[in-house]
């Protein structure tokens, strides 16, 4: 499982909400989470921004996998 598939997990969004936030198709989400391409800038920005609405801190490093990404326990 690669970073955007792990975010998508811990904030439990369908591909299609996560694509909407992001300002993407559904098909761009799959290929990012099938390891086709990085999101760009912009959409990683996005996904932070949709992320912290949702209560889950993200850092660029996490979502282009530089830094581990862990959920912590609820």
């Amino acid at each position: 499982m690669n970073k955007v598939s792990e975010i998508r997990a811990a904030l439990s969004v369908s591909q299609h909400e996560l694509s909407r936030a992001m300002h993407v198709g559904q098909s761009t989400i799959s290929q990012y989470e099938n390891d086709g391409c990085d999101p760009s800038l912009d959409a990683a920005k996005r996904l932070i921004e949709f992320a912290s609405g949702r209560g889950l801190r993200l850092t660029l490093d996490q979502v282009y996998a530089l830094d581990e990404f862990v959920v912590a326990p609820k």
